[in-house]
């Protein structure tokens, strides 16, 4: 849901497709305990190379529970880049990972409050 937001925000969801291929992809276990808890995760790099623009580069840190976490060394995927900036992609097969998100969270949760408080005063009045 908050990647479809922000790929909104960015455009994103009219950019045009195209393949990439997965030059490596790290995997790290999970480790740690408490507030130094790592997930396990899997860095997986990538190049595409949009016609007239010449070979691009990128790279998704994903969790487990995204289908980039699998891919290996050749495996080819869906993207979408920015025709105006090429370097610019997104994919909708990437996930934030979880402990990423919490900063939109906390946010979303303060302006609710606000917007919250805004509407008790404005009723009382």
């Amino acid at each position: 849901m908050l990647e479809e937001l922000l790929a909104k925000l960015r455009g994103a969801d009219k950019w045009p497709e195209i393949i990439a291929t997965v030059t490596s992809a790290s995997r790290q276990l999970a480790r740690g305990k408490g507030k130094s808890y790592r997930r396990e995760s899997c860095d997986v790099h990538f190049r595409y190379a949009p016609s007239n623009c010449g070979n691009q580069i990128g790279r998704f840190k994903v969790d487990f529970g995204s289908s980039l976490y699998h891919l290996e060394a050749d495996d080819n995927f869906k993207i979408q880049f920015d025709p105006r900036r090429p370097s610019r992609y997104h994919s909708n097969a990437y996930r934030i990972p979880l402990e990423a998100k919490w900063p939109f969270f906390l946010l979303a949760s303060f302006v609710g409050i606000v917007i919250l408080c805004w509407a008790l005063v404005g009723l009382s009045h």
